[in-house]
């Protein structure tokens, strides 16, 4: 039985909180000098435009997402309204899954709105 497929805003926090673990990734990553280096450069956005069309050729959900330009995202549009809603579940769910402390919520919201930034 397929699972029926909710609008975007009728569950927006519910599904960014199961990829919670990606903003843990992304924190990493820009540590790193090579991907602090590409993210400067003018390749993050073209990068980023090519994994968009092939990320929509192939994903469904959520529902509608395809034809929506990526200033209509709801990280995009209110990313600090959306992490005040998801810290919580950062602080929890990854402080039990990591091996050594988790960085600060806040330096990880720093971080993506940063790289929100770079692709808009």
């Amino acid at each position: 039985m397929k699972k029926k497929s909710l609008p975007i805003q009728e569950n927006t926090i519910e599904s960014i909180s199961e990829k919670i673990r990606h903003f843990y990734d992304l924190y990493y990553l820009m540590k790193n000098p090579e991907c602090i280096e590409f993210v400067a450069s003018d390749s993050i956005k073209i990068q980023f435009d090519i994994i968009l069309k092939h990320d929509r050729a192939i994903f469904e959900e959520p529902m509608g997402w395809q034809s929506k330009s990526i200033s209509e995202s709801p990280l995009v549009i209110d990313f600090p309204t959306i992490w005040k809603k998801l810290r919580g579940k950062y602080q929890t769910e990854l402080s039990a899954l990591a091996y050594r402390p988790i960085p600060d919520e806040k330096d990880v919201a720093k971080c993506f709105s940063e790289l929100i930034n770079k692709i808009r």
